[in-house]
């Protein structure tokens, strides 16, 4: 039915995560964008095993703008390596999918 999608980012502080988020629904390119924070996270970066909080960012779009979000992400954000995972949406509700198509559409 939809080509739903939901793309993950993590950052180290909220601003930059609010940031990233205003950037990509001000552009209509995420209808929605959840900021959960904090998280921690453990991880291996330069061979060693680290441990941080951060804030993971939900992007609610559509699996057409993915390349749009993957760059608008890259040139927002703090990391040298950001995580930019899509995610599709197996299924979505109709009104759901609606409105993300709504609010993702550029007049």
């Amino acid at each position: 039915m939809s080509e739903s999608i939901q793309v993950i980012t993590t950052t180290s502080t909220r601003k930059n995560a609010e940031k990233i988020a205003n950037v990509l629904v001000k552009n209509r390119l995420a209808a929605c964008v959840q900021l959960i924070d904090p998280m921690a996270s453990i991880y291996r970066w330069d061979d060693k095993i680290r441990r941080s909080s951060e804030v993971l960012c939900l992007v609610k779009t559509r699996r057409d703008l993915y390349k749009a979000v993957e760059l608008s992400i890259h040139n927002n954000h703090i990391y040298k390596t950001p995580e930019i995972l899509a995610i599709p949406a197996i299924e979505c509700s109709e009104d759901y999918w609606k409105w993300i198509l709504e609010a993702t559409h550029k007049t």
